[in-house]
């Protein structure tokens, strides 16, 4: 589930046999939902924890919220953030949770989305049959129908230089910070409304990819470590957002200026057919993929159209709205938006003098509306009763868990694989759902196999790959792949780097072509080298005090001693980096039989053959290293709490684990099963201890990894830093629980119906499930062993997922990393076990 400013959603994904289940479930929600003091208090304290999670121990995450709520100051319906703050959540009470379920969850203020392997006819008997007998409650009035949009939001003058007008200028001093922020806003027109279309359009040719300006002008010519533009999308109205950081040394200033250039540049010259034409195509394209991805796709975009217009047929004609938008429309709104209307500055500092804005008066009085009823068709009531007459039994129970709709449907997609004469080997899956084609090739080699004193070679090289080749600059390579609506990406992952394309049917030549160029022909330029680098600095001063990366670095000192795995990029090692390097790295591992290419779309088998060897049939052969032959990690002191000393943190970061197994150990089915029961989801045993009974966290998980070596297992969680001992110390006893004590046979069957459903379910995305077999291919996995993946996690029994959590968890003295405020957690941690204080490099401190 999730809430925003103007509506509140739930949502499953399931296997279409479950439907009777699903809505058995959110019908019950809304007819009879039980929100008793005990679990009002509780979730209080998961809110707050859910607050401190994204806000208060966020770098800019007090900034974020002030970002969407301060343009619309005095502006009653979208003043405050969806969140609130403590003060709000402390605040509420008991009565008034019932009050609005009793309010707003009723069947005549909500609409149900249904997408999936469904029949129509049966859909609809069983959404009578458990919606129909929910009675409406009184008539709602939308909010925002009694407070119109302002005309017009305060403005405090004319900039001297560009006479626009000035909204609200604010500092904001975050200690959690390391580089400096800019950032501007203004409100907009909600969607639908004449200058909306135009203002996407803007915004994309502002910021929509690596050919627009920002990119081009100010990310590529190392003037900014990143800038970029967005528009958030409201129901009754929307804010445009331009945010730029800088690079090391650089100031937030500096950053204001760029992008005021940039927007009177647009709105005083306007912008070119051909840059209009582009982002009218992407926006095609990836309006056509995201519809099409999954149901849950098809089914928010249906849910927003009925939400925002009444009319979830709306979609086709709105996207057609867009080709009508010409170069003179979007100039206009540039000038009404970004000059006319008043313009709000924020930036963020990692110390100084904090200036904060003050509120206006109300800005609109509410005024008086009738309430109107959305106007759907209703149903035939006597043709309604048949149908339901004729469902299957057992469907329908208003008691226990209704039977399902037959059995559960999981049947492979067809794929292909093979292999060129040059050692490419190639997995094709095939799909005609969306006319669109996925290409991604994966080469072995990467951060894991660089050495230590060379870490950040693979990321860079990575970053770069995509930034020109012997006949393309990183401009044309932009420019060719995006004027199509395509993209083109490139990423270094622990053990394998990758080159994906993504384009419409018939520019597969296209995608084909630039992949191979890049694979072939990359150059790396040393001015795109010297960008890459300073924005590499950018953001390992950023990801310095993100508490999860230092959790993860910390974490990985102690279980990979001397082992790739265990290597840290930092800002010295990618400092002595030249461009030399990353070529030589390139040169190194970038051969046809160290690579996969990974075919996903609309193509027939023989078509994808035929393309393969068209473009890659030339690529020659070379000796690879073997990176993949890795030492023995050394195991790190395992008999201490080490706490990572972060001043200021309003939680926790815990992570509690230790070394596991590899992809290949043919326990891996049975701890599967006890991950599910222990912390795969909202049903585990940690996530119903830790969060639903104590209160202690927002979410709290367990994994495996499963890389080509010995991985690790992690319980992870961002905790109350009051409770931070308490959560470690139920954490370990479930730990010795689930080591203990065989799985009941209820919950071993629960944990199995999951893995199965979200396997079934995972096989509705052709490129999800072309993924799965490439990381079997990639870690040594016979890929036909999806084949038998059911039947085999079926087998495990209740002994053997014991035996493997015994010999795979650590519960005696596992490692432990906390990071927090050390002079807050230390005291506490130390009832528990011995603390060692330590910095973001591991070195011991004295707090």
């Amino acid at each position: 589930a999730y809430t925003q400013n103007d509506k509140t959603a739930f949502w499953e994904v399931a296997p279409a046999n479950e439907l009777p289940r699903l809505l058995w479930m959110e019908s019950d929600r809304m007819a009879s939902l039980a929100v008793t003091d005990d679990a009002f208090q509780t979730q209080r304290q998961v809110v707050i924890q859910e607050f401190n999670e994204r806000v208060a121990n966020q770098p800019y995450g007090q900034a974020n919220r002030r970002l969407f709520t301060q343009p619309m100051q005095g502006y009653w319906p979208y003043e405050r953030s969806v969140i609130g703050s403590v003060g709000d959540l402390n605040a509420a009470t008991l009565s008034e949770v019932q009050d609005f379920h009793a309010t707003y969850y009723r069947p005549n203020n909500a609409t149900l989305v249904i997408v999936g392997d469904i029949d129509p006819t049966q859909t609809k008997a069983l959404v009578e049959a458990y919606y129909g007998d929910i009675p409406a409650g009184p008539a709602v009035t939308p909010i925002l129908d009694p407070y119109p949009l302002p005309d017009t939001f305060p403005s405090q003058g004319e900039d001297p230089t560009t006479s626009c007008q000035i909204g609200t200028e604010e500092t904001l001093i975050d200690p959690q910070v390391e580089v400096p922020r800019w950032a501007a806003t203004v409100v907009t027109p909600p969607q639908g409304t004449p200058d909306h279309y135009a203002l996407e359009l803007l915004v994309d040719i502002l910021a929509g990819g690596n050919s627009s300006r920002f990119e081009q002008d100010i990310v590529r010519q190392g003037l900014a470590a990143n800038a970029y533009v967005g528009l958030n999308d409201l129901q009754g109205a929307g804010i445009l957002y331009a945010v730029a950081q800088p690079n090391n040394g650089d100031t937030a200033d500096q950053m204001r200026q760029l992008i005021i250039d940039e927007f009177d540049k647009v709105r005083t010259e306007g912008v070119t057919e051909a840059e209009l034409a582009r982002v009218k195509q992407q926006l095609l394209a990836q309006a056509i993929s995201s519809y099409r991805q999954s149901a849950l796709d098809t089914a928010e975009w249906l849910q927003d159209y009925a939400l925002n217009f009444g009319d979830p047929g709306r979609i086709a004609a709105d996207l057609a709205r867009y080709d009508q938008v010409t170069a003179a429309d979007v100039q206009r709104v540039a000038q009404t938006y970004l000059c006319d209307r008043p313009m709000n500055f924020q930036t963020v500092l990692p110390e100084g003098e904090e200036q904060l804005s003050q509120p206006p008066d109300e800005l609109v009085k509410p005024v008086e509306v009738k309430t109107a009823q959305q106007s759907y068709k209703l149903v035939d009531a006597a043709t309604i009763k048949a149908d339901i007459a004729q469902l299957p039994a057992g469907v329908v129970n208003e008691t226990d868990v209704p039977a399902s709709l037959g059995e559960l449907k999981s049947n492979l997609p067809p794929f292909e694989t093979f292999k060129l004469d040059n050692g490419l080997n190639v997995i094709f899956v095939e799909q005609h759902e969306v006319p669109k084609v996925h290409l991604d090739l994966v080469v072995g080699g990467s951060n894991a196999a660089a050495p230590p004193e060379q870490q950040g070679v693979a990321d860079l090289m990575a970053d770069l790959l995509t930034k020109g080749t012997t006949t393309r600059s990183a401009a044309q390579l932009a420019e060719t792949i995006e004027a199509v609506g395509g993209s083109l990406d490139s990423n270094a992952a622990l053990e394998w780097t990758s080159v994906s394309a993504d384009v419409l049917t018939p520019d597969t030549g296209l995608a084909f072509d630039l992949v191979n160029d890049i694979a072939q022909h990359a150059t790396f330029p040393q001015k795109e080298f010297d960008v890459a680098q300073n924005q590499t600095l950018t953001y390992l001063e950023q990801d310095a005090v993100n508490p999860d990366s230092m959790a993860n670095r910390q974490f990985g000192r102690i279980a990979y001693g001397g082992h790739p795995y265990g290597y840290i990029t930092t800002p010295d090692t990618v400092k002595t980096l030249t461009r030399d390097d990353v070529a030589a790295f390139y040169q190194t591992y970038f051969k046809p039989n160290n690579a996969l290419l990974v075919i996903v779309g609309d193509l027939t088998p023989e078509e994808a053959r035929a393309q393969t060897e068209r473009a890659f049939g030339d690529w020659a052969a070379g000796d690879v290293p073997d990176f993949l032959d890795y030492p023995t990690a050394k195991l790190g002191d395992t008999s201490v709490i080490y706490l990572v000393d972060r001043p200021h943190s309003e939680q926790a970061t815990v992570q509690i684990g230790n070394r596991a197994i590899d992809a290949r150990n043919p326990d891996r089915y049975a701890l599967d099963v006890v991950n599910t029961v222990l912390g795969g989801g909202s049903a585990s045993r940690l996530y119903t201890n830790v969060r639903e009974a104590k209160g202690y966290t927002y979410g709290i998980y367990s994994r495996f990894g499963q890389p080509n070596d010995v991985s690790t297992f992690r319980v992870l969680s961002d905790v109350d830093e009051a409770h931070a001992a308490d959560a470690i110390e139920e954490v370990i006893n479930e730990l010795k629980t689930i080591r203990s004590q065989p799985i009941p046979a209820s919950e071993l069957a629960a944990a199995k119906g999951l893995l199965t459903g979200s396997f079934a379910v995972a096989l509705e995305d052709p490129a999800n499930f072309a993924n799965q077999l490439a990381n079997r291919y990639l870690t040594g996995v016979p890929i036909d062993e999806l084949k038998t993946y059911l039947s085999s996690l079926q087998a495990v029994t209740a002994k053997q997922a014991q035996s493997a959590a015994a010999k795979y968890i650590d519960s005696d003295q596992p490692i432990i990393v906390v990071v927090g405020d050390a002079t807050v957690l230390k005291p506490q941690l130390a009832k528990i076990g011995q603390v060692v204080v330590v910095d973001d490099q591991g070195e011991p401190i004295q707090p």
